[in-house]
């Protein structure tokens, strides 16, 4: 039989090894926040040394990948209105736009790019199931839609004078 010593002995043997469970998880967190922070100061230290934002995105995307490695990025600037520039991708996101008919260079109106029925926040734009709209057949969210990407994350900013915006598609 099992003495009530034992039983206590096996009961602190289990709180240790949650705790030291807990700690490791606690202490990858960190290592990966870590890591993101790290990035995310690289790609200030990118921008920082570089003048227009098609050079800046281009150096940054890679980054971007590196840190969400399933993730579809594009990145356009735009000087005149509704007029935007594509200026940079991850293959994903090259792939995507070809399937769409356009490529890196390609001026597109945002309403070309993006739906009019997407639901905007200001400049922001977050759509938590693509599947719930309904898109062109050959709309380049239509595309995203059939690569499997379920949701889209849109951000537009003014930068230098002049409009930029990135899309952004978790798996």
């Amino acid at each position: 039989p099992i003495t009530a010593e034992q039983i206590e002995a096996l009961r602190l043997f289990a709180s240790y090894a949650a705790v030291a469970i807990e700690n490791a998880r606690l202490i990858e967190t960190l290592q990966n926040r870590t890591k993101q922070l790290q990035t995310l100061t690289h790609l200030i230290h990118i921008a920082s040394q570089r003048l227009d934002v098609h050079s800046i995105a281009r150096a940054i995307v890679p980054e971007l990948e590196g840190i969400f490695p399933a993730t579809v990025f594009l990145v356009f600037s735009g000087q005149d209105g509704d007029q935007m520039i594509f200026c940079a991708a991850n293959e994903r996101g090259i792939a995507l736009a070809a399937r769409s008919g356009f490529g890196l260079g390609a001026v597109l109106s945002r309403e070309a790019l993006l739906s009019p029925s997407l639901p905007r926040s200001g400049r922001l734009i977050h759509v938590a199931d693509l599947g719930s709209i309904d898109f062109d057949e050959s709309s380049f969210l239509h595309a995203v839609l059939e690569e499997g990407f379920r949701s889209l994350v849109v951000s537009e900013a003014v930068w230098r004078g002049g409009g930029v915006g990135g899309i952004g598609g978790p798996r």
